[in-house]
């Protein structure tokens, strides 16, 4: 129906901000990288340091912030706290204590910083055009196990594919290599894609939905006409 087109629409569209924050960290940290291949490696353990020192001040953070006052008055501070990270370790997923932590929206801190570390080793050992098919073919494995994962050609591995190097590795590739100029596009041209993509995003997501069910959340993180 109507409204279940125009919430598909919605919920794919939003989320285009993460692969465009990737491919900006990818073009700010290649500015950064130059020849001096040990300052060059300086830069990314100092920016992966800094996003998991985020992520965990967070991870913390979300854990804390749903004691009320009336756990910490009954059983004190310390036991309280202690209990409430004892309950989140033990009955989530090694995947959210991992790649997510205790707010599932705190993913692509942890995403980013493998995303980055690994787009830069290779790059670093193979050079651009292998980066980018090794980018490339994370992206299509992802696509499989992802929201691909229940149709004919899918793979239901029970992993979220949105999580670690799956989708990101792909955007920060390309932002990457477009500040090492080995990416040049016209202004015309990304608009073009653009619009291309989010007419072909429009009908894959629904086709996906109506015809295998593949749920809004957890598996269209990421399709094909992401790319």
């Amino acid at each position: 129906n109507l409204a279940a087109c125009v919430s598909i629409i919605i919920n794919q569209y939003s989320r285009f901000a993460v692969p465009f924050f990737f491919a900006v960290s990818g073009y700010l940290f290649g500015l950064k990288t130059g020849p001096d291949m040990l300052q060059n490696r300086g830069h990314l353990y100092s920016y992966i340091e800094r996003l998991i020192k985020i992520w965990l001040f967070w991870y913390v953070f979300y854990l804390l912030h749903t004691i009320s006052f009336a756990q910490i008055s009954n059983h004190g501070f310390v036991k309280t706290v202690y209990w409430r990270f004892i309950t989140f370790f033990s009955e989530s997923s090694w995947q959210t204590i991992v790649f997510e932590g205790s707010g599932f929206h705190l993913w692509f801190l942890p995403a980013l910083s493998i995303c980055m570390a690994l787009v830069y080793f290779i790059y670093e050992g193979w050079g651009g055009r292998y980066l980018l098919v090794f980018a490339l073919a994370l992206y299509m494995f992802g696509l499989v196990i992802g929201i691909y994962s229940r149709t004919p050609v899918g793979w239901n591995i029970g992993l979220n594919s949105r999580n670690g190097p799956f989708f990101g590795s792909l955007f920060v590739s390309v932002g990457f290599l477009v500040s090492k100029g080995s990416i040049r596009f016209p202004p015309l041209g990304w608009l073009f894609l653009w619009l291309a993509g989010a007419i072909v995003l429009t009908f894959e997501v629904r086709y996906l939905y109506l015809i295998y069910g593949s749920t809004l959340v957890s598996e269209m993180d990421f399709s094909l006409a992401t790319l």
